[in-house]
């Protein structure tokens, strides 16, 4: 009987504990499920926000190339052009590449990479846009061809760490992006090529 009333407590006491300790682990289960997909919408929404404003940034860049770029003007028709300089129709396709590749290197980015990956990217981007503009307004409105080309040397060093961050988001992002700093290597060559006549 003393047998019994002992693997009875036994028994009563293994059910107490389950009974105590479960509610518990369902709750704190339930609390780390919780924070966790509070941590995955904060994630997402921080992501969807990078995206919008890397967007935003190369729109703003698109429109101001589009107003301050005045190849048709006359003064730039009689400038003397260097002899590297690409014809007119290969500017016309690389220049929606670069839009087109900028804008789908900041979704990339804001899809893989870390906060602190997101904010460099987002003010390399805006520095580097915002010195190509100063070359378009320098050159193309006020004629001041070697402070153009200084504004160029600003946007490609500002674009480094792009290419960086492309790297680390994808390697074919990475290899994607490389025309565009090329390109602004050869834009900055010909701008010096300009003030140099």
């Amino acid at each position: 009987m003393r047998g019994v009333l002992h693997s009875f407590l036994i028994w009563v006491t293994r059910i107490g504990r389950s009974a105590a300790t479960a509610p518990v682990t369902r709750v704190i289960s339930i609390g780390k499920r919780s924070d966790g997909s509070r941590h995955r919408s904060y994630l997402a929404v921080s992501r969807i926000i990078v995206g919008i404003l890397g967007t935003a940034i190369v729109a703003f860049y698109a429109v101001g190339s589009r107003r301050l770029v005045a190849t048709d003007s006359q003064w730039y028709r009689s400038l003397a052009k260097p002899a590297w300089q690409p014809p007119r129709i290969v500017i016309g396709l690389i220049w929606p590449y670069n839009f087109a590749m900028l804008t789908t290197a900041t979704w990339v980015v804001a899809s893989r990479l870390s906060n602190t990956q997101h904010l460099v990217w987002l003010m390399s981007l805006t520095l580097s846009v915002l010195a190509a503009l100063a070359w378009a307004w320098l050159f193309f409105d006020r004629h001041r061809l070697f402070a153009s080309g200084v504004a160029l040397v600003f946007a490609t060093l500002f674009a480094i760490p792009l290419l960086v961050i492309s790297l680390s988001a994808s390697t074919v992002l990475g290899f994607a992006f490389v025309p565009y700093q090329l390109w602004l290597v050869l834009a900055t060559s010909i701008a010096f090529g300009f003030s140099a006549q």
